[in-house]
């Protein structure tokens, strides 16, 4: 049989993509290798690529392209003999197989000769296609999509129908794009009619249905607006009426058509400038650029594209042929064996059955009589425990009494004694007075009252008060009380702080060694030949302390090679001995005694790792110790240094970062409190790390100089290597999960008036004269504004996250949309601290936040005392961030409260009301429209709180603004996400759908019946082997139990699994009936390249949600979509860049960082500030 070939014809952007696929419906086929969807064309171009790529060849061989044809259109085309003889094969190959075939391409009109040519030459019969546009239409699509100007675009067409018409066969049909929408039925009855083969009623009304969309259509023209038209050739006027008069007829031309006026040298000399402007243009714009190459590269492997085109479908082919067949095979086994297994299980079961009600009869009644035993053994034993207890509480407060008793009769003696009496009344005219005067002034005077109770404490621990005695501190404590008063309550308060605090963090010590273990330490290093870490511990003398931090290095090692370098600096007790009998180390031994500064700065040099850590001899290092900083490097590639977090032996914090004041004095942040506290556990930018517990890059170590050296022999190098590592554009951090135990002032003592600790008052001076300027214009005064300084954040905007807790990113999708904005605050500069309403520190959520950098305020301690740090840190607070409407109307009061106030924002994650009104209209529950009216009522109270009111959708921000104007609602995107990968996903290696969501939201449960219940039966009918993947956590046993029969139920699955899954299947389900606001489940199938069968719930607040997911609101569409689509490859193809154009133009970090800086940067001049 002659195989018929259709060669559709017509301008671009006239109509053709829609004719073309209409002829499918008679049976055409249009090639395997079409162009993808986009934006411009959601529905698709169905253009073959490889005829497409030989038809630019050809054109570009006539030194033009497609929009800028030959200079004439007298010009006749030539080609060779290979491309005509190319043209042949790829034909040859394409309709092979099949009856009716079907080319679509804009560049037929240019080509129209060469191709009737080809398909006589493969003695196949050609037919013409002629699709005809009003040509302001025409030129108003090209200047949207190409930007080509209106007079380029007609010119361009009048090129196109000159030549076009010039080649046209007498028996072409015409039809009118225009016609085809308004008038469907009676087109395709033409088509029907020319063709000579009917279509299918029903396959007419799904084309209808799924392609005859008005609303694509965004420019329509009349022929009177064109006669009008002054930039319309009168000649183009002319072709363009008698192309919508041949496309109206129900007749066709029996000839030719007569010549028509060519375009003028005007028009061409139009076209080249045209075509200059827009070459310029290409070459200024690098994207273009590229597009134009991998465009090059597809044409010159287009044969390599169809070969691989064509194995994959040959092995799908072969993959669905042997399942059958593996299908029919266990078919057969399972009919012979299914009565006998059946017998014999029923058999076997009943057997079981019976055994088991015996054996449990038995041991419930040995449980019982075991248990009746133990209670009773219990209970004795709790009631003699409980009348010991008894006894001996009531002895304890009979002694108690007795104490009572003798200084209630002590105090009664000494009152009425005749020495108290005379006593009383002698100073009584003196102490009247006093008393009248003092009592008040000290009463109102928060300083004094300080004072004084300082005083009494005093007096309390007289041995303590000597130990912290010094002339120093005695004179500096005077100059603050007098030239600093506003300092007073917060001095006297650490020193009231060292009185009643235990000493025994900085007392204890390390026991000296015995013989044994010099000769013996018992523990060895490996040896690397090339480390990434160096561990370099300087040490003179102490051998003790050297030996237990080395040892601790061996018992907590880093992951990664190292090598553990001593730098002796010319020890005079037994320190050369023992490191002698350690295996693995390096010792570097100086022939006299550098000190510290210079004996790093040598021993350096011996050092081959890529990282340096600096670690003091009198420390101990703790498990992730090395590991954490070595990390945080990785993670974070713009950091200097990263240190430790310094603990006393007894667990008490010494240091988490220090803060240098302006005038270059330092405070260590934490010093005796809690390390576990919020303020001290996240990774954040400090002012200096201390040098006994410090990681460098060897590289940058050297490049800054090393340590510098006019601070020999210690104290202050540290400091200056910060301020030198962040002058070099990097970053100091702390970080909290690296803990070294330091037992503080064993190399050089705490008294800084003597021995080498006296330095650290003259390097003061130095280090204050190098970084004045620094300083001053960057640092704070002493003590003040410490909720800043100690993170370095007084140049960020502060903000205050509120949610109900801290976010579980891979449970539910409220929690991974609120962590992927705490992700994007922390990148565009803001300083965040998080609430959440139970101040649990669930992990391993809690850490992650805190190693993002963020203060996370955990604890029964935060919470008791949230109102007083409210009201304390207010002035620091720049943004309040709150979400959903029951933990902002907890805490809305309490962030009013604070002055200044700060600017407020809330996020509603969806419209509760809206979500609850919809399930009420679809359960009909009259609870359900109840709550829905307390919600609304509660959320429209919340939003004039605020400053900005945020929502997912442009739904529900219209749904607020129609029920009250005023409110300040816009848009947030719902989640944020990298840009896409430009990776094309082969749906022919994947199957199967996937269903995700969290099942404490009660619309994801409802959905998942309601598909699995009405849907799913239908599409493993027409898709057999198809499987359901459904992921979700909190899942209910209903969920569960539907595990089976072509379902998958897989429970939580972490980030990696959920990834992986994603990769394996060919679909996402969103079957959702009630909700509101945007879907982070289909966000997230659109960011990984899976197209989305859902409802018009699950599109809500998707832009371009009709061209880039699959909608149908009722069982048996939804049912149809997924048979008629999931086996189209090309379809789901083209839908899945739709979604991947859609994800990385709004949800991207880029995109959503613009919305940031509109909602969550308050005005300068705002009020509340």
């Amino acid at each position: 049989m002659t195989t018929e070939i259709l060669l559709i014809c017509g301008m671009h952007r006239s109509g053709t993509s829609l004719t073309a696929k209409l002829f499918e419906l008679f049976g055409f086929s249009l090639g395997d290798h079409l162009m993808q969807a986009n934006i411009d064309n959601p529905k698709g171009f169905f253009e073959d690529l490889d005829v497409v790529a030989l038809n630019d060849h050809l054109i570009a061989h006539n030194e033009a392209a497609w929009d800028v044809p030959p200079q004439s259109v007298d010009r006749q085309l030539t080609w060779t003999d290979t491309q005509f003889n190319q043209a042949c094969d790829l034909l040859k190959e394409k309709a092979s197989g099949v009856t009716r075939f079907a080319i679509k391409d804009p560049r037929l009109c240019l080509l129209l000769p060469f191709w009737e040519q080809v398909i006589s030459e493969i003695d196949a019969t050609c037919r013409t296609c002629i699709v005809y546009r009003n040509p302001l239409d025409i030129s108003g699509s090209l200047e949207s999509r190409n930007q080509l100007s209106q007079p380029t675009g007609l010119i361009l067409t009048h090129y196109y129908w000159s030549a076009l018409l010039a080649a046209a066969p007498s028996d072409a049909i015409y039809l009118d794009y225009d016609l085809l929408l308004n008038d469907f039925d009676t087109q395709v009855e033409r088509l029907g009619l020319w063709i000579g083969e009917k279509a299918s009623a029903n396959s007419i009304e799904l084309f209808k249905r799924d392609f005859v969309d008005s609303s694509l259509r965004h420019h329509q023209h009349s022929l009177a607006d064109l006669r009008k038209n002054k930039d319309v050739p009168s000649e183009l006027a002319a072709i363009a009426e008698e192309l919508s008069a041949k496309a109206a007829s129900t007749d066709h031309p029996s000839s030719r058509s007569p010549a028509h006026d060519k375009p003028s040298l005007k028009s061409q000399k139009i076209l080249l400038a045209e075509q200059l402007r827009r070459t310029l243009t290409v070459v200024r714009d690098s994207q273009q650029q590229v597009e134009a190459l991998e465009l090059k590269n597809k044409h010159q492997s287009f044969e390599i594209n169809d070969l691989a085109s064509q194995k994959n479908e040959r092995e799908r082919h072969i993959e669905i042929q042997t399942g059958e067949i593996k299908s029919l095979q266990n078919s057969v086994r399972n009919s012979e064996t299914a009565v006998n297994a059946a017998r014999a299980d029923n058999q076997a079961l009943t057997q079981k059955l019976e055994q088991t009600i015996t054996q449990n009869k038995a041991e419930l009644e040995r449980i019982s009589a075991q248990n009746k035993a133990e209670l009773e053994r219990i209970s004795a034993q709790n009631k003699a425990e409980l009348e010991r207890i008894n006894a001996q509480n009531k002895a304890e407060q009979e002694e108690y009494q007795r104490h009572l008793d003798d200084y209630d009769r002590i105090h009664r003696d000494v009152l009425h004694s005749v020495s108290f009496r005379i006593g009383r009344a002698l100073t009584f005219p003196i102490r009247k007075p006093i008393t009248a005067w003092m009592l008040p002034r000290i009463q109102s005077n928060p300083r004094l009252l300080k004072l004084t109770s300082f005083a009494r404490l005093s007096l309390s621990h007289p041995i303590k008060l000597l130990r912290l005695a010094s002339p120093r501190r005695a004179l500096n404590l005077t100059r603050l009380i007098f030239q600093r008063p506003d300092l007073t309550e917060q001095v006297v308060g650490n020193y009231e702080n060292l009185l009643t605090q235990s000493d025994q963090g900085r007392e204890e010590h390390i026991d000296p060694l015995s013989e044994n273990d010099i000769k013996n330490p018992g523990f060895a290093f490996p040896a690397s030949q090339d480390p990434v870490l160096s561990i370099l511990v300087p040490v003179y003398n102490q051998v003790h302390y050297t030996l237990a931090c080395l040892r601790s290095i061996a018992e907590h090692p880093p992951k990664v090679p190292f090598e553990v370098v001593v730098a002796d600096d010319c020890s005079t007790d037994e320190t050369e001995r023992v490191l002698a009998a350690i295996p693995g180390l390096r010792v570097v031994r100086h022939t006299s005694n550098l000190r510290f500064l210079r004996s790093c700065n040598r021993a350096v040099d011996s050092c081959r790792g890529e990282f340096i850590f600096f670690l003091n001899n009198d420390t101990l290092v703790q498990t992730d110790t090395f590991d954490s900083l070595l990390d945080t490097f990785e993670q974070h590639t713009d950091i200097g240094i990263a240190g430790s977090r310094l603990l006393y032996p007894d667990g008490r914090l010494q240091e988490a970062g220090g803060i240098v004041w302006n005038d270059a004095s330092a405070w260590n942040f934490g010093r005796l409190q809690d390390p576990g506290a919020p303020a001290y556990s996240y990774l954040k930018d400090c002012d200096y790390v201390s040098g006994a517990a410090l990681m460098i890059r060897k590289k940058v170590f050297i490049e800054l100089g090393k340590f510098d050296e006019r601070y020999a022999p210690s104290y202050y190098e540290d400091t200056d290597l910060c301020f030198k590592v962040r002058q070099a554009d990097l970053r100091v951090v702390l970080q909290p999960a690296s803990n070294v135990i330091h037992f503080e002032g064993v190399s050089n003592g705490t008294d800084e008036s003597e021995g080498l600790k006296a330095f650290q008052v003259t390097n003061r001076t130095q280090f204050f004269d190098k970084w004045e300027s620094e300083l001053t214009t960057f640092h704070f005064p002493n003590a003040e504004s410490v909720f800043l300084a100690r993170d370095r954040s007084r140049d960020k905007p502060h903000i205050l996250v509120i949610d109900h807790y801290v976010p579980h990113y891979d449970k539910d999708a409220g929690s991974r949309s609120t962590f992927q904005y705490l992700q994007l605050l922390v990148s565009n500069n803001f300083q965040v601290t998080f609430i959440g309403d139970n101040f649990y520190p669930h992990e391993p959520y809690t850490t992650t936040l805190q190693q993002m950098g963020i203060e996370v305020l955990i604890g029964d301690a935060s919470r008791k005392a949230m109102t007083a740090w409210l009201s304390e840190n207010a002035a620091y607070i720049d943004v309040a961030y709150l979400m959903r409407p029951h933990i902002a109307s907890d805490w809305i009061d309490r962030i009013d409260a604070m002055t200044p106030r700060p600017w407020k924002v809330y996020f509603g994650h969806d419209l509760h009301y809206l979500r609850l009104e919809r399930e009420a209209a679809l359960t009909g529950s009259t609870d359900t429209r109840k709550d829905a009216h307390t919600w609304k009522q509660k959320e429209f109270d919340l939003f004039h709180r605020f400053d900005v009111v945020l929502y997912p959708s442009q739904v529900e921000v219209d749904a607020i603004s129609s029920i009250d104007p005023l409110v300040p609602v816009h848009t947030l995107p719902l989640n944020v996400f990298p840009s896409c990968s430009s990776e094309v996903t082969n749906f022919a290696e994947r199957s199967d759908l996937l269903f995700v969501g969290g099942f404490n939201h009660p619309p994801n449960a409802d959905g998942l019946r309601w598909f699995c219940e009405e849907i799913f039966p239908e599409l493993t009918t027409n898709c057999p082997g198809i499987q359901l993947h459904i992921v979700g956590s909190n899942m209910p046993d209903e969920i569960k139990s539907l595990d089976g029969d072509g379902i998958k139920v897989h429970g939580f699955l972490s980030d990696e699994a959920l990834t992986e899954l994603y990769q394996q299947v060919r679909a996402s389900i969103v079957p959702l009936r009630f909700g509101a606001g945007v879907k982070g489940k289909v966000l997230e199938a659109m960011f990984h390249g899976i197209p989305v069968f859902t409802t018009t719930i699950g599109a809500e607040g998707v832009p371009s949600a009709d061209a880039a997911l699959f909608i149908a609101d009722d069982a048996p569409s939804f049912a149809h979509n997924l048979v008629t689509y999931y086996p189209d490859l090309q379809v789901l193809a083209n839908k899945s860049n739709l979604g991947s154009q859609v994800i990385n133009k709004h949800f991207t970090y880029e995109a959503v960082s613009q919305v940031l800086a509109q909602h969550f940067i308050p005005p300068r001049d705002s009020e509340s500030l």
